[in-house]
C-alpha cells in the first residue's frame, strides 16, 4: 500500500493537484478556498457528516520478519472474523487478521496477535521462526443501508 500511495500521490501532483492531509469541521469546499474536496475520511464520516449508520470493521495484523516467503496467501475462513492471510514484502511479512465488527478499539491485543500467529503458523510453518515486529489495526469503514 505504501508504494501505491506514493504513487497515487505523484500522479496528483503531476496533474497540478495539492494533497492536505488536515482535520475539517465541513465538506464544504467554499469553506476551504479549494473548487473540490475528496472525502477520504473513513470512519471519520461516522463524525464528520454525521452518518450514525457508518461503524467500523476493525482489522488486526501482526507484522513480522520474513522467512523468506515469497507468494501471497488468502485462506477463504467463511463467515469468520478469523482470517488467515499472509503478505510477504522483501524484510517482512504482513500476518493476519480479523475482521469485527463494530469495534472501535485500535489497540494491539496481545491474545488477537497470538491466535493471528498460531493460525498463519499452521498454514506455513516457517513463520515459526519470524520475529514479530509490529502490529497494525485499522478501523475500515461500513455502513448500514439507509431506507429510501
Amino acid at each position: 500500500m505504501p508504494a501505491y500511495l506514493a504513487y497515487l500521490t505523484e500522479r496528483l501532483r503531476s496533474a497540478g493537484g495539492h494533497l492536505a492531509i488536515e482535520q475539517v469541521a465541513t465538506l464544504d469546499p467554499t469553506t476551504h478556498g479549494v473548487p473540490v474536496i475528496v472525502n477520504c475520511t473513513g470512519i471519520g464520516a461516522h463524525a464528520l457528516v454525521p452518518d450514525p449508520g457508518v461503524y467500523p470493521v476493525r482489522g488486526h495484523h501482526v507484522v513480522t520478519t520474513n522467512p523468506g516467503l515469497t507468494d501471497f496467501l488468502e485462506a477463504d475462513t467463511g463467515d469468520s472474523t478469523d482470517l488467515i492471510a499472509i503478505y510477504p514484502h522483501r524484510e517482512h511479512v504482513i500476518l493476519g487478521g480479523t475482521t469485527e465488527r463494530a469495534v472501535w478499539n485500535r489497540r494491539a491485543e496481545p491474545d488477537t496477535a497470538e491466535r493471528i500467529l498460531a493460525r498463519c503458523i499452521a498454514v506455513e510453518p516457517r513463520l515459526a521462526e519470524a520475529e514479530v515486529l509490529d502490529h497494525r489495526i485499522g478501523l475500515r469503514p461500513h455502513s448500514t443501508p439507509h431506507p429510501p
